[in-house]
């Protein structure tokens, strides 16, 4: 699967939503999850969520469909979405319509995880062409990290 990009060894961003070729090769390279962000506005192509969640639950794939909006974030919105993707079994798929709503969720709980400040988070979604939003919403992802960020204890 060409339109993915990896953030870590259990984390993926699907640059588009997988049809069922994709989710094959996701069942046969070892994927065990798909996290859909669509919304009802968001393209329904190739599948539209309730098509995905049939089609991945046929390949033995868990599914989880958190419709996310960002016109507005918030902590409680990427709360929710560090919750869904931890409850998956890895590794995930995250996707939206174009892979970079979903990649900066994915990519702000990665760098959550592995102690990676707002700022270089980013930078790495930059570098990862799954930047999203205006300074402002970027500004929310990268905040979110520094809120929630645990120094490591002495």
């Amino acid at each position: 699967m060409q339109d993915r990009v990896r953030l870590s060894r259990f984390v993926s961003v699907g640059r588009s939503p997988p049809g069922i070729a994709e989710l094959v090769w996701m069942q046969r390279h070892g994927i065990r999850a798909v996290l859909d962000l669509r919304t009802p506005l968001d393209r329904a192509d190739p599948l539209s969520s309730d098509a995905e969640a049939q089609a991945a639950a046929a390949r033995g794939l868990s599914y989880a469909s958190l419709p996310t909006a960002t016109t507005e974030l918030n902590d409680e919105m990427l709360d929710r979405f560090g919750a869904v993707l931890k409850s998956l079994p890895k590794p995930v798929l995250v996707h939206c319509s174009s892979g970079r709503r979903a990649g900066m969720f994915a990519l702000t709980h990665v760098a959550l995880e592995q102690g990676v400040p707002g700022q270089s988070m980013l930078e790495m979604a930059r570098r990862l062409d799954v930047i999203y939003g205006d300074s402002h919403l970027q500004g929310g992802f990268a905040g979110y990290i520094d809120r929630r960020h645990q120094p490591p204890a002495r």
